[in-house]
């Protein structure tokens, strides 16, 4: 494969750690439920719905075969979401809608995109008291798991095991991690803003490990399978659901019917297999 051309430096890791904390306190003011229940009927009326989803379950496309011609630079292609993809396809389908999806926003980008009205259904965010202020959720529908990747550095059990070892992650992480109590910047823990800067810090040795879901690092390890990645570590559980504004009960509603319908035929754990190359994990109660 062509050798990528430089990639610019990423943001300070203070700065981006300044900035991850700096979102606690906006996401935890309760977003205003002063539309009412009217979006059902908008998206009856115009007979489409809009979905968008964050970088939880997001990927770089594989690149392809040594033989095909390449159509793009992997540093040119975008970030995408297939499995929320074919997702939503199949939901629009059960409400009898037309559709449009979103590629992949940064994880807070897509909440603020949905409570600003410029989607109507968030797929993917994670569940959590932050996120719960900002949103309502449906029940559920995936339970991902928070790892470390690395090529040559040995299992370790937890994350204060790795202290003193270069870490990336996503930026969109911070406050999660943050959040359950982990010290980034004592782990010398680096944010990224793309996916893609990531990926090429970890392949130029400048990182030891990335944090990412159990999802990314499938696709990572797909992406380059010579180069002895492995999950070495995982973290915690988190869960995914659905989520549209508050007080939008009657669009919450047919979205939570729809998943229940993909998720008893078994389109949902299909989807999933087919697109993150695993199993999906039914969400645990009391997580």
């Amino acid at each position: 494969m062509p050798r990528r051309a430089p990639l610019p430096p990423p943001s300070g890791r203070r700065a981006l750690l300044r900035a991850g904390a700096a979102l606690a306190p906006l996401l935890a003011r309760p977003a205003r439920a002063d539309h009412h229940d009217q979006a059902w009927r908008r998206i009856l009326a115009r007979g489409r719905i809009r979905f968008a989803s964050g970088i939880w379950m997001a990927r770089l496309p594989v690149p392809p075969a040594p033989s095909a011609a390449p159509s793009a630079t992997p540093w040119a292609e975008p970030v995408e979401d297939p499995f929320h993809a074919a997702l939503a396809a199949h939901l629009a389908a059960t409400l009898g809608l037309r559709h449009s999806f979103d590629l992949p926003r940064r994880a807070f980008e897509t909440l603020q995109h949905v409570v600003a009205g410029e989607a109507d259904v968030a797929l993917g965010p994670m569940l959590n008291r932050l996120t719960a202020r900002q949103l309502m959720f449906t029940p559920p529908y995936a339970e991902l798991e928070t790892v470390i990747l690395s090529a040559h550095v040995a299992r370790r059990r937890r994350l204060a095991d790795w202290r003193g070892l270069r870490l990336g992650l996503q930026d969109g992480y911070v406050a999660h991690l943050t959040n359950l109590g982990f010290d980034l910047e004592e782990a010398r823990a680096q944010p990224f803003t793309e996916l893609a800067a990531l990926e090429e810090a970890l392949l130029d040795g400048a990182l030891d490990a990335v944090i990412t879901t159990n999802v990314t690092a499938r696709n990572i390890m797909a992406r380059h399978p010579g180069r002895g990645f492995g999950i070495r570590t995982s973290l915690t559980p988190h869960l995914h659901g659905a989520a549209v504004r508050f007080g939008e009960h009657e669009l919450l509603r047919a979205i939570t019917i729809a998943l229940h319908a993909v998720q008893e035929d078994g389109t949902l754990a299909h989807l999933f297999a087919l697109h993150a190359g695993a199993p999906l994990v039914a969400p645990r109660e009391g997580l």
